[in-house]
């Protein structure tokens, strides 16, 4: 077997090519999935979660919302559909956790599916340091409603 070194530039670029247009096109196919998720709405049951009967039980409907301080990095995508997102990526189970996507606003704003991970939501990239205030800010609020509670369970009990 011998090697022609002539070609061997053109072979490489073109397998590169051909590897990008798989690859472009199973990220087309997981942000259209992504993007179909936007009409979800969550039901809550009207009485206790853990009793209820599917076909007697009424349901409260609620649209999904994006919690605190994540944003959605770009508009292909509505709130509601990034929040979908979010929550199918965080029960997958190989998901090994989910952080956002680590290109900026405005790579993904120039070329979509070049620079889109299909493995996270269209979030923007959650830093570490962020993620521990607000862990820290909710076991304040964890203890101060504690606290509340001892005190209205003092008064009636």
């Amino acid at each position: 077997m011998f090697l022609n070194l002539k070609n061997s530039k053109q072979v490489s670029e073109s397998f590169q090519c051909n590897f990008c247009k798989k690859i472009n096109k199973i990220k087309k196919f997981q942000l259209m999935w992504a993007k179909s998720l936007e009409g979800l709405t969550c039901s809550v049951p009207a009485r206790m979660g853990d009793k209820s009967d599917v076909e007697r039980d009424e349901y409260i409907e609620e649209s999904l919302q994006l919690a605190g301080r994540l944003t959605k990095i770009c508009d292909a995508m509505s709130d509601r559909g990034v929040a979908a997102h979010i929550c199918s990526t965080v029960h997958h189970p190989a998901q090994m956790g989910v952080y956002g996507q680590k290109a900026s606003k405005e790579k993904l704003a120039e070329n979509l599916l070049l620079n889109y991970d299909p493995n996270q939501p269209m979030i923007q990239w959650i830093d570490k340091i962020t993620l521990e205030e607000d862990i820290r800010a909710q076991e304040k609020r964890v203890l101060d409603a504690r606290k509340r509670l001892q005190e209205v369970l003092k008064h009636f009990g």
